[in-house]
């Protein structure tokens, strides 16, 4: 046994020696000098108008940070411009690629560095230790130190949930393991919550940086090629996110009696108690369905959202007439339409299209009467590119109403036109007794 054991232990000096891992003060020193400042401004000398952080991916000059940080540079480079701020100095950088789906850019500067954050082959375990650096609130550079709570997946939208207390200034720095490996990208915290954070997976820079290594001695990007990418990349999302939610087109649920399409399980879905007015005799109970990320494209636009509002109307002492006014009325004044149409005269309008809307009275395919309320519009920037809005109020002679209303943006119009006719044709009249006067 000794002649097996000696050597063994002979060999775990070197073993752990190699695997050991660093302390926190050992990745910031060795992580810091790849870390800087990323600003947008007008000018070098001007005051940023947004800030986060960015790090060295290549030796070469490449960085990579947040999309959300250089998003007015891309969006209006006539305007602003990107800068990496070292020390006293600040120096032009040229964005070169974007993702603004899983919020990741690729920059470059005219300089080199002596060194790289090298990115980790594989995700840490479930619980380990990791470390975020960025800049917190335009103060000194830090580093916090969190845990490692795997990745989660809604839709096109993937995200690293960490333990950890990131905040504003940090976007776009790097994560990394307890080797000093790159894992992710600082993007956002929970509000209102204690330390839960988020960064993007490491697969999304990676695949950034290697989709612009693969094409490097094509032409420049330069702002309409940028534009167009951004507009592929939206579409793609939402038909992404219209997939999923077709693909349950078999399925139903029972809300309230109604039997209504199912959503896949990245929608988070709350429910409202019934309300009863007593006064004008009905109960409304309501269930509010989102998917809790997006496309952040701008201060005044952002893509990729979808919600969906359930509301079933019982009437207790309303006749017929009555109870039609009142579901008209909820159209109108409580629709997610109406809310769209009123951006008209928001400074948005420079981003989209005035909003067209339609209205139409059909029977879907199981023989249902549906009033349909639509609204869209296109985005001027990107080709291709719409967001819309609409309200179904089913038109029955009974004691229930359903009312639903949802929006979509960032998606193409055939898309937004499915999209609708799928809520249209998914729903189907309830039991007897919800139907009966």
């Amino acid at each position: 046994m000794r002649i097996f054991l000696v050597p063994l232990l002979l060999l775990l000096p070197c073993v752990t020696s190699t695997a050991a891992p660093l302390l926190g003060n050992e990745i910031f020193s060795r992580v810091k000098p790849l870390v800087f400042q990323i600003k947008t401004a007008i000018s070098e000398s001007a005051p940023k108008s947004s800030y986060g952080t960015g790090f060295v991916v290549d030796k070469s000059g490449l960085l990579i940070t947040n999309f959300h940080v250089v998003s007015e540079a891309v969006l209006e480079p006539e305007q602003y411009k990107v800068y990496l701020v070292d020390g006293g100095t600040s120096m032009l950088a040229e964005v070169l690629a974007v993702n603004p789906v899983n919020d990741v850019a690729l920059l470059r500067v005219a300089r080199t560095f002596a060194d790289k954050i090298n990115i980790s082959a594989e995700m840490p375990a479930h619980g380990s230790k990791i470390f975020s650096i960025g800049l917190p609130e335009d103060l000194n550079m830090s580093i916090v130190e969190g845990t490692y709570n795997g990745v989660i997946a809604e839709g096109p939208y993937s995200k690293i949930h960490m333990s950890s207390p990131i905040n504003g200034g940090m976007s776009g720095g790097p994560t990394v393991d307890s080797k000093g490996q790159l894992i992710g990208v600082n993007v956002s915290k929970l509000v209102f919550a204690s330390n839960i954070s988020f960064a993007v997976p490491k697969m999304y820079p990676a695949g950034l940086l290697k989709s612009w290594a693969e094409n490097k001695d094509k032409k420049a990007p330069g702002a309409v090629l940028l534009e167009k990418s951004i507009g592929q990349q939206l579409n793609d999302a939402g038909s992404t996110i219209l997939s999923g939610i077709v693909a349950q087109k078999d399925k139903k649920r029972d809300f309230k009696g109604w039997k209504v399409p199912v959503l896949p399980p990245a929608f988070k879905c709350w429910s409202d108690s019934s309300r009863n007015n007593k006064e004008q005799k009905f109960t409304v109970t309501r269930e509010s369905c989102n998917l809790q990320n997006s496309v952040y494209l701008g201060r005044r636009v952002s893509g990729g959202e979808f919600s969906l509002d359930l509301n079933d109307c019982e009437r207790k002492g309303l006749n017929d007439l009555q109870f039609f006014d009142l579901v008209s009325n909820s159209m109108t004044a409580t629709s997610k339409t109406a809310g769209l149409v009123s951006l008209i005269s928001r400074e948005v309008l420079s981003d989209l299209t005035p909003a067209r809307c339609v209205t139409e009275r059909v029977t879907n395919s199981k023989g249902l009467p549906i009033t349909v309320h639509a609204c869209f519009r296109q985005y001027s920037r990107f080709e291709g590119v719409w967001e819309g809005a609409f309200d179904m109020a089913t038109m029955l002679k009974g004691k229930r109403n359903l009312l639903m209303s949802v929006s979509i943006s960032g998606v193409s119009f055939e898309n937004l036109k499915q999209l609708i006719r799928h809520f249209v044709d998914g729903v189907e009249e309830g039991k007897a007794e919800y139907a009966a006067n």
